[in-house]
């Protein structure tokens, strides 16, 4: 009785500006040292996933808009 459980997450209904604006306020966090880079990007990837957005796009559509979005980090001049 230790298998881990495993359901279905109700997928929350987003829209796709809604899901990049959680993305937008992800990188902020991190900007901010609130959370990781690598909290913040497996949090997207979840939502992504539970909204339905790998299916509908793919994976590697995520991935790019994921690193679009946090490869600021490396260009902002507090950040670098």
């Amino acid at each position: 009785m230790n298998a881990p459980l495993r359901h279905r997450i109700a997928a929350p209904q987003i829209e796709i500006a809604d899901f990049l604006e959680c993305a937008e306020y992800q990188l902020w966090f991190v900007a901010e040292g609130w959370i990781t880079l690598q909290v913040a990007a497996d949090g997207i990837q979840f939502l992504a996933e539970a909204a339905g957005y790998v299916d509908e796009f793919g994976q590697d559509a995520i991935q790019d808009l994921l690193g679009r979005t946090f490869a600021r980090l490396r260009t902002a001049p507090e950040h670098t």
